[in-house]
C-alpha cells in the first residue's frame, strides 16, 4: 500500500516535513521555528542574485555562480584543521580556482579528468578567480545536459548545524501549500486603499521573490 502524509497544518510540527526529522527538527527549534506557521515567518535577511550557468571566461567577482568543467590538478594544502583541499575546474573559456576548507576527506571523491557543476561565490583572489566551499556535483556526460537558471536567492538565518540552502528547499516543499491555510489579519479594504497584497501572497513574495520589488511588495 502506497502511504501519504497526512494533510499539512500550520501546527504541523516541522519535524515531520521531507528531510527533516527529530533531529533537524531540534536545530530548527533552537532557530524558534517548530511548526510549520514558524517556518513560513522564519524569513530571509538577505538576498542573493544566483546567475545562471555559464562559461567560466564569462563569471565575474562577487557573483553567486554556477558552473561546470573538467577537474584539472588537485592537491590538500596546510595540515591538520587548516588543512584545505584545492582544485581547478577548466572549461574552454577559462579556469576557476576551487578551495574547500576542513575538507582533506574531498581527494577521495574529487579527482583530476572528472566534471563537476559547481555553484557558489566568487572573489577574485590575486590573477585568477575563487571560489570558496563551493556546492559540487560530479556531472554524467551521458545524461541530458540540466542547466541551472537564473534565480534571486533568500538567504535565512541559520546555523553550523542547519544551512541556508537546506532551510530554503524546506521553506519551497511546503511554501504553496501552507500559504494556501494562512488566513489575513487585515481586511480586503484596507489592504486595497493601501495597496497591501494578501499575507499569503507576501509570504510567497518573501520566500520566492523574482527580485528586489517582489521584496519590497511583501
Amino acid at each position: 500500500t502506497v502511504q501519504t502524509r497526512p494533510p499539512l497544518r500550520l501546527d504541523t510540527p516541522v519535524q515531520y516535513l521531507p528531510g527533516v526529522g527529530p533531529r533537524v527538527a531540534a536545530v530548527y527549534k533552537r532557530l524558534g521555528v517548530v511548526t510549520v506557521a514558524d517556518l513560513v515567518h522564519h524569513y530571509p535577511h538577505r538576498y542573493e542574485y544566483e546567475h545562471s550557468e555559464r562559461p567560466i571566461g564569462e563569471i565575474g567577482a562577487e557573483q553567486v555562480v554556477t558552473a561546470r568543467g573538467e577537474i584539472g590538478a588537485t592537491r590538500v594544502a596546510g595540515m591538520g584543521r587548516k588543512s584545505r583541499f584545492e582544485a581547478n575546474l577548466i572549461d574552454p573559456t577559462g579556469r576557476l580556482h576551487l578551495t574547500w576548507f576542513n575538507a582533506g576527506y574531498l581527494r577521495h571523491k574529487i579527482h583530476p579528468g572528472m566534471t563537476l557543476r559547481i555553484q557558489g561565490k566568487t572573489k577574485k583572489y590575486g590573477s585568477y578567480m575563487q571560489v570558496v566551499n563551493p556546492k559540487w556535483e560530479v556531472i554524467d556526460l551521458d545524461a541530458p545536459v540540466e542547466e541551472r537558471s537564473e534565480r534571486y536567492r533568500p538567504v535565512y538565518p541559520a546555523s553550523e548545524e542547519l544551512s541556508s540552502e537546506q532551510i530554503d528547499r524546506t521553506v519551497q516543499s511546503i511554501l504553496d501549500e501552507a500559504t494556501q491555510l494562512v488566513e489575513d489579519h487585515l481586511p480586503e479594504p484596507y489592504r486595497g486603499e493601501r495597496s497591501i497584497p494578501e499575507l499569503a501572497t507576501a509570504l510567497r513574495l518573501m520566500h520566492r521573490p523574482a527580485g528586489e520589488e517582489d521584496v519590497k511588495a511583501a
